[in-house]
């Protein structure tokens, strides 16, 4: 029987100082048998790491006397194999990545956290509230709070635009509660929330992760919550799938590694119709960009030459990053023409 932890904490240490706890992370955690991902900034430190109950216990140990990260939230769980293969110790910028400046979405001004039961009595009132899921779209597919607003994204440095796009919305609620795996991501989300304003805004204190300790029958919560390991999701003792298969839409949540062939988000598809469409040379694209497959072949020889004109009419340097996200659009409808080639 293995552990994992997972953690993060926000704290302001010097750049020297990040590349010494970076460095000191490869030797620890390799003497202690553990796998996992570390990131450490000049803003914190975010990590999951797999092992040993008592080399869990020693990393903890070692962390807490070192003392730059103090009253970090150790998430504890059992997982039956390694949750990584290996270990990968990251020095970045950020280690939640929200691409917006400092000032906007600093965690000194992030919202008040709610503890689980807190959470859940607000979620049971009637009162004029928004709850959002933080995280991304193929997260709250296969699991989430019943009734929350679901942003669509990708990665987490699109959620300030769905922010901006749905001011008025938020705007004109009494309160906002917002919720994530662990917490890490409503830190800078609620602050940037802030920023903007809105007022009222609460967040789930330890994320879904601390609410199914406190709800093991999953409470408001309904599905499983995806993690990033090979656990992949973990549920409660609720059955209930909420998840459904892309191409046929029966239920299913399994996230088998399915990813879209253009934007390698991952796809929830059942094995009837993984098999099926690799029977039929159909490569797999999620539904934001299900357009570059669909339709006939002269429908697609057609998408192809009207991103061809359009990339023939962009110049300059400013258009680099367009021309090169069409060019990747071409590729997607090329290699969905190889349908047609039986």
């Amino acid at each position: 029987m293995c552990e994992v932890v997972l953690y993060y904490k926000y704290a302001d240490v010097t750049a020297a100082r990040a590349d010494e706890i970076a460095a000191w992370h490869e030797t620890t955690c390799a003497a202690l048998g553990l796998c996992g991902r570390v990131r450490i900034a000049e803003e914190g430190i975010n990590g999951t790491l797999g092992g040993a109950p008592n080399a869990i216990d020693k990393y903890i140990d070692a962390m807490e006397a070192a003392g730059d990260f103090q009253h970090v939230d150790w998430k504890r769980s059992h997982a039956d194999a390694l949750p990584f293969d290996d270990l990968l110790v990251r020095r970045t910028k950020e280690i939640v990545s929200i691409e917006l400046p400092d000032t906007e979405c600093h965690v000194r001004g992030t919202a008040e956290h709610l503890s689980p039961k807190a959470f859940d009595a607000m979620l049971a009132s009637d009162a004029n509230m928004a709850v959002i899921d933080v995280r991304n779209d193929y997260e709250y597919n296969i699991g989430h709070f019943k009734n929350a607003l679901n942003p669509r994204t990708r990665r987490f440095g699109q959620f300030p635009v769905w922010v901006r796009d749905q001011l008025p919305l938020l705007q004109a609620k009494d309160s906002i509660l917002m919720y994530c795996t662990g917490g890490i991501r409503c830190e800078k989300a609620s602050a940037y929330l802030r920023h903007l304003g809105l007022e009222n805004v609460f967040q789930l204190d330890g994320g879904i992760h601390r609410y199914l300790e406190a709800f093991p029958d999953g409470g408001h919560f309904v599905g499983k919550n995806f993690v990033f390991d090979q656990r992949v999701s973990m549920a409660s003792e609720n059955p209930e799938v909420v998840g459904k298969c892309t191409e046929c839409l029966d239920a299913h949540d399994v996230v088998s590694g399915t990813r879209c062939a253009y934007c390698r988000t991952h796809v929830l598809l059942c094995v009837k119709c993984t098999r099926a469409l690799s029977e039929k040379r159909v490569q797999v694209l999620c539904p934001e960009h299900s357009w570059m497959g669909d339709g006939s072949e002269d429908e697609l020889r057609a998408k192809w030459a009207a991103l061809e004109a359009s990339l023939a009419a962009m110049e300059g340097p400013k258009g680099k990053g367009r021309r090169r996200s069409i060019r990747k659009q071409m590729d997607a409808i090329t290699k969905s023409m190889d349908k047609f080639r039986v």
